[in-house]
């Protein structure tokens, strides 16, 4: 039997103010739940990383406003309800695996078509059978070498809903 847990959806902006704790897993988790929401998201406690570097660096290419404080440990974005600003951008999650499969995961869902690269040790890790799901919905990879590894084109299937209006 499949458990459903239903979310109350949102329908009034909130002021919440969210302090992650010094991982680079979880500052990327929340940089992309930033890049998905409607409007401007200061992340605090930001771990500043090879990783989440890349990882703004890719938000940065795609189109999104990214304000980045190191100092502060802070990260200001400007999310666009689930769109991507720039249908067409190149980007390269260097070794950041959290962000190679997130992006991909994103990308794949979302509007346009992107190129994505990696470190040449990330060119070694596979990604086949989150890339296949994607596939499987949809989306569509075009691999510049080994299929189901980076580089690799990918043409969003066009299923996330904008909500910035919603």
């Amino acid at each position: 039997m499949i458990e459903k847990y239903l979310v109350k959806k949102i329908t009034e902006p909130v002021d919440w103010k969210i302090t992650v704790p010094g991982s680079k897993s979880m500052t990327n988790r929340a940089l992309l739940m930033a890049v998905l929401s409607a409007g401007t998201v200061r992340v605090e406690g930001v771990l500043f990383s090879d990783d989440s570097r890349h990882f703004l660096a890719c938000l940065v290419a795609l189109g999104f406003t990214v304000e980045i404080e190191e100092e502060k440990k802070c990260v200001t974005v400007t999310g666009c309800g689930g769109r991507i600003p720039r249908g067409e951008a190149v980007i390269d999650v260097g070794s950041a695996g959290t962000a190679a499969r997130f992006l991909a995961a994103f990308l794949g869902l979302s509007e346009g078509t992107h190129y994505m690269d990696a470190s040449a040790q990330m060119r070694k890790r596979p990604m086949g059978p989150l890339l296949k799901t994607l596939t499987g919905i949809g989306a569509s990879f075009l691999f510049e070498g080994q299929d189901g590894h980076f580089p690799f084109e990918v043409t969003g299937a066009g299923l996330l809903i904008d909500t910035s209006d919603n």
